[in-house]
């Protein structure tokens, strides 16, 4: 009786290993065939010398006050306490990340956004998609991403790749999207957030989640991602 318990437990152990393992299997996916110059294709917008002045001046405050090696603070001065449902402090959200990321590729920074999309995948990346937070004082990253958040940083890596004229990124950014479509992208729904440590998605499709350029890219490819978009 005994021996058999063992070799129950021992079974059950070796099933959750297993599990485990295919949980934690990188998702892939081909790279798109077509150019990402769409990413970059945008309607001209005119800006006074004093916008350009007022964005220079943002910049500056972002890059010597805001980022570090991990990320982008959430505010400029930290909070002795933290909040469950709200980032606070120094805190870093992927949301501010991809939008760096873009504003690094756009204005032809591109060792940096090399150097800054390293930390992003370092502090943020989880099972191929990204946490939508990370709390550097407790290295605790969030267990869910923001599928926005993700499908942003994904727009972020072509654009790189749109503005430099190389594939450098092409198979890392499909890689992304993979991982979104195992999780957060079901039957055409684009669901807010997935958590790939229980396999759970969320009940909610927000509208402002549906960035259909980037959609648009990757499922315009197969018979069964034409369908998901015209979902």
């Amino acid at each position: 009786m005994v021996r058999k318990r063992v070799l129950a437990v021992l079974g059950g152990l070796m099933l959750l290993l297993l599990l485990g393992g295919c949980r934690s299997r990188p998702q892939t996916m081909a790279a798109p065939r077509q150019s990402p110059q769409a990413f970059i294709e945008t309607d001209e917008v005119l800006h006074t010398k004093t916008d350009r002045r007022h964005q220079a001046a943002l910049a500056t405050f972002v890059t010597k006050r805001l980022v570090t090696q991990d990320g982008i603070y959430t505010n400029y001065v930290d909070t002795a306490t933290r909040r469950a449902g709200s980032a606070t402090g120094h805190e870093m959200l992927s949301e501010s990340a991809g939008l760096w990321l873009i504003y690094l590729a756009r204005h032809h920074q591109f060792a940096a956004f090399r150097q800054f999309y390293r930390a992003t995948a370092k502090t943020f990346g989880d099972h191929g998609q990204f946490s939508y937070r990370y709390d550097p004082r407790s290295r605790k990253r969030f267990a869910v991403n923001a599928t926005l958040d993700d499908l942003r940083i994904i727009k972020a890596l072509n654009i790189y790749d749109a503005l430099t004229q190389t594939t450098r990124y092409r198979q890392v950014a499909a890689n992304h999207f993979a991982a979104l479509k195992a999780g957060a992208l079901k039957d055409g729904k684009v669901y807010d957030y997935y958590n790939p440590q229980i396999g759970q998605t969320a009940q909610t499709s927000s509208l402002a989640y549906l960035d259909f350029k980037t959609l648009g890219f990757y499922e315009r490819g197969s018979a069964s991602g034409r369908k998901a978009y015209r979902e």
